[in-house]
């Protein structure tokens, strides 16, 4: 990933208490969107939930735009280590290796709600956007190599059916935020019946 110069963080702090500084700062941001939004979040309202004086912030990020920045990329490494990795680990059959990611994700985006909004402000912004195509596309090489591994089906086409699942996730997550509690579950596995369906469609047949 290429760090736009001015979009990225201002120094990497290498020191503990810099990186605490760091942290605060990203938290702040975190619970702000998740109560605001994106826009109604000021640089000044992240510096005072941080507890630190704008000035002070200003060491580390130079615009509200770095800090989104820094979100979307620590969510995306977030996704590979919590979500996708585990499934890379499993031999498992489809069905049960589809419902872990979609249920680990739909879950991640429960217990962490600023996600929703920060996936607003990525579609918006032409760079995040972009690395978080190249996020999936890395992502959907991944997965689709692991299943062809599994079920014996054409890499390019397991690759293809990881690229558009992982493009129709959030529109799911989307979806159930706004639906009855009750009717969730179902949803959700109606999207891994579908997503199982598809890629047991170019399963080799004996």
């Amino acid at each position: 990933m290429v760090d736009s110069p001015t979009t990225t963080v201002r120094q990497r702090p290498e020191q503990a208490r810099s990186k605490l500084r760091v942290e605060q700062v990203l938290d702040a941001a975190r619970e702000l969107i998740a109560e605001r939004g994106i826009d109604p979040t000021t640089i000044t309202a992240i510096a005072d939930r941080a507890g630190m004086a704008v000035t002070a912030l200003y060491r580390y990020f130079p615009n509200k735009v770095a800090i989104i920045r820094e979100l979307a990329v620590q969510t995306f490494e977030h996704d590979g280590r919590a979500v996708v990795a585990p499934i890379l680990s499993t031999d498992a059959p489809v069905e049960d290796l589809v419902r872990q990611g979609v249920v680990g994700y739909w879950q991640l985006n429960q217990q962490e709600p600023f996600r929703r909004n920060l996936r607003i402000a990525v579609q918006a912004d032409a760079e995040l956007a972009a690395l978080d195509a190249e996020d999936n596309r890395l992502n959907a090489e991944l997965l689709g190599r692991h299943v062809a591994g599994l079920t014996g089906c054409d890499l390019r086409a397991m690759q293809e059916v990881m690229m558009l699942t992982l493009s129709l996730l959030d529109g799911l997550i989307q979806v159930t935020t706004h639906m009855p509690e009750a009717e969730v579950p179902g949803v959700l596995d109606t999207f891994v019946q579908m997503v199982t369906g598809e890629v047991l469609r170019h399963a080799p047949t004996s």
